[in-house]
């Protein structure tokens, strides 16, 4: 919970990758809050942090059970605020006002067009692909697979292009820019 939080304030594409991993790790603990306090709850935690952090685990499986994602696929607050990010994402290009932006959304297009041939979900937009491929990515290197050099090298054009996006929507989220 106050990794999501500070998530949230500082990186966009983090936080959604964060909790797309909370998602999973619900389900994996078969969504047991005792299991899951079990293995989030910190010795040095005091009994509010504690009481805090059961209940925010505890309204995540139930959005998840209501929104019928216990197999898979994510919260609509997810779902929504990537299509929110699309959309900033197509202000930005359009504005023509940041060329490191551009510059590096360009670097990272042609990976993009090659995940996008190999998705599940070709016809998603490109931050959601460029997420979804970093998601995968962070699993591959969690469960210790070996990842080749064009992979690795595809995902830092993503994470790059992303960390720069985060900056300029955190910005224009909190009245700091504009992007039209």
């Amino acid at each position: 919970m106050y990794i999501a939080q500070e998530k949230r304030k500082s990186n966009i594409a983090e936080y959604i990758i964060y909790m797309w991993h909370i998602e999973d790790f619900i389900r994996a603990c078969n969504f047991d809050i005792e299991k899951i306090k079990e293995k989030v709850m910190l010795p040095s935690y005091t009994s509010d942090q504690r009481k805090e952090v059961t209940e925010w685990f505890e309204s995540l499986i139930q959005m998840m059970k209501e929104e019928n994602i216990t197999e898979k696929g994510h919260l609509g607050i997810l779902d929504n605020l990537v299509e929110e990010l699309e959309e900033v994402h197509k202000k930005i290009l359009s504005s023509q006002k940041q060329n490191l932006y551009n510059q590096l959304y360009s670097i990272a297009q042609q990976n993009i067009k090659i995940y996008r041939s190999k998705s599940d979900n070709p016809d998603s937009g490109d931050i959601r692909l460029s997420l979804e491929a970093l998601y995968l990515y962070l699993l591959m290197k969690i469960s210790g697979r070996e990842i080749s050099l064009a992979t690795r090298e595809a995902m830092d054009t993503f994470a790059k292009w992303l960390a720069h996006f985060s900056k300029i929507y955190l910005d224009w989220e909190n009245g700091k820019t504009e992007i039209d």
